[in-house]
């Protein structure tokens, strides 16, 4: 579902990426996002979701509990009508709460 490239597991791990042995450890790099404090600083931590065919704008809005636009803004060069590549959801912690964007 696009969460990582193959340059990115070439550059983090030391095996041969055909002779990767059996039960190896290896470091997966998923692409992600941090926020953007020109859309909202509301928002600082998101899920990396992987879109599926019988996805749409408004039913990832809906079960993530969020406006569409919000979604939408975040996600500019997503094509939601396609069903595949990823997008990044704002991410609530273990008390339903979303993680503000700090500035470093």
């Amino acid at each position: 579902a696009s969460l990582t490239t193959v340059e990115l597991l070439k550059k983090f791990n030391s095996y041969d990426p055909n002779h990767i042995p059996v039960k190896a450890k290896i470091n997966v790099t998923v692409i992600c996002s941090c926020g953007n404090s020109q859309i909202s600083k509301d928002y600082g931590l998101f899920v990396t979701y992987p879109l599926r065919s019988d996805d749409t704008l408004a039913k990832i809005a809906t079960k993530a509990g969020l406006d569409e636009g919000l979604i939408q803004n975040f996600n500019q060069d997503a094509n939601f009508s396609i069903g595949s590549g990823i997008v990044f959801i704002p991410g609530r912690d273990q008390n339903g709460h979303f993680f503000p964007l700090y500035s470093r």
